[in-house]
């Protein structure tokens, strides 16, 4: 399906230009495409095109098929899976993403829609328990260490409890020396691109963003690994800390 903007020649004395299409097989069992009446503007084309996918979608023949009747299908579907209920929902999420996008790109209201998507819960499914290192367990891996530069790395990720990449993204700026606090502002991602390697983005959420206390171990080796990066040539607060 898609919108279709008719030659100036086709326009309607009342300046009706635009229709929706979608394709449909005849009677022979050939694909053909079928076009709607004209509309004034792409809105009205579009806002129309919704209203005939709303009542009639051809889904395995069912031509009384609605969105509605096919989300509920579709949920079924989805609680059958032999997968998690974390996953299930990020299935979830992804429409409702979808849904949203629809709703600001193109002013269409999907609320109606959009109100029927809901979390799957499961009180039968066990939670996995996170395998997480005890203090003396960390201190045994962290001796082994023998570069500085890793060692501060792992202590930021051990006592502040930072994602991967908010790591990657820490600057020598984000460090408040005298008050020993780290900000967490960003995020380095790595990106599949020729000219780059990684891009900053904000943190994953808006509540990731956050300043927290540094241990004193954590302080100490940064400031020995800051005055030993400082002496490579045209070194400043904006290269990133464990780059």
């Amino acid at each position: 399906m898609g919108i279709y903007k008719l030659p100036k020649n086709q326009w309607t004395k009342d300046g009706r230009k635009y229709k929706y299409y979608w394709n449909e097989k005849d009677k022979n069992g050939k694909w053909k495409k079928s076009f709607s009446k004209a509309y004034k503007t792409k809105l009205d084309a579009m806002n129309a095109e919704r209203e005939f996918l709303n009542s009639k979608v051809e889904f395995g023949g069912d031509m009384d098929m609605t969105f509605g009747n096919l989300y509920h299908k579709f949920q079924q579907d989805l609680w059958n899976k032999p997968i998690k209920c974390s996953t299930r929902n990020d299935v979830q999420k992804f429409l409702k993403i979808i849904l949203n996008w629809g709703m600001k790109m193109y002013d269409i209201n999907l609320m109606k829609f959009y109100k029927k998507i809901e979390f799957f819960k499961d009180p039968n499914e066990m939670k996995e328990e996170k395998d997480v290192y005890t203090f003396e367990e960390f201190q045994k891996y962290i001796t082994g260490t023998t570069s500085l530069n890793d060692k501060a790395m792992f202590e930021m990720l051990y006592y502040c409890g930072l994602r991967r990449g908010e790591c990657r993204g820490l600057q020598w700026s984000d460090i408040d020396w005298n008050n020993k606090l780290v900000s967490i502002t960003k995020q380095a991602n790595s990106v599949k691109d020729s000219q780059k390697y990684y891009e900053l983005t904000p943190p994953k959420t808006s509540k990731s963003i956050r300043t927290l206390p540094l241990t004193d171990v954590l302080y100490n080796d940064l400031v020995d690994l800051y005055n030993e990066k400082k002496k490579y040539y045209g070194f400043n607060d904006k290269w990133f800390i464990f780059g």
